[in-house]
């Protein structure tokens, strides 16, 4: 979804500009993630815990007990954490031994700006999506650095647009033609 921008008056169009940020929330991720969320449950092995992070390139799973509901959450860590301990080489060592049981969750209508308080705060980077008392998906740091990158990109093409039709008069173009590429990366 692109910033909405208002031109101002005509006498001086820069100063009268508005950037009126859509407010993301954790539908807007959730939205484009594909499948389902894989989980675990407390009686699964470590063995079989790696192999499921491994094998589907995620960093973290939910752990769910028969009935649906959240019992933890493992992280990549808590796994390395047992290896390194020698924990995980003993066979009756599971998800239950190793999982995070306090598990801190968001709801589809939680801003980006609130993710990322709840994920600095509490040292997390993966918090289940709870919607009408069920696990509806799981956000990552990434995802939010991914849709902040986004809307990094529509507003500096919402700017662009305004400098194109002198709209904004910042040195912008100037900017566009020889460090666009630069500035970008460095807000990005």
């Amino acid at each position: 979804m692109p910033c909405a921008l208002d031109g101002g008056s005509e006498a001086n169009p820069a100063a009268a500009i508005r950037v009126r940020q859509h407010i993301m929330t954790v539908a807007r991720i959730i939205k484009d993630k594909v499948g389902k969320v894989i989980t675990a449950a407390p009686d699964d092995s470590i063995l079989s815990l790696a192999g499921r992070l491994a094998r589907h390139h995620i960093g973290a799973l939910v752990v769910q007990d028969r009935a649906g509901a959240i019992a933890g959450m493992i992280a990549e860590g808590d796994v390395i954490r047992a290896v390194a301990s020698g924990q995980a080489c003993d066979a009756g060592v599971t998800a239950q031994d190793i999982m995070r049981p306090c598990v801190l969750t968001c709801t589809p209508d939680t801003t980006e700006s609130e993710l990322l308080d709840i994920m600095t705060d509490n040292h997390v980077h993966h918090l289940p999506v709870i919607s009408n008392g069920r696990l509806a998906g799981i956000v990552s740091l990434g995802d939010v650095v991914r849709l902040r990158r986004e809307k990094i990109r529509e507003m500096l093409a919402d700017l662009e647009r305004l400098a194109d039709e002198g709209r904004f008069t910042a040195n912008l173009k100037h900017h566009r033609t020889a460090k666009a590429p630069s500035l970008l990366a460095r807000a990005i």
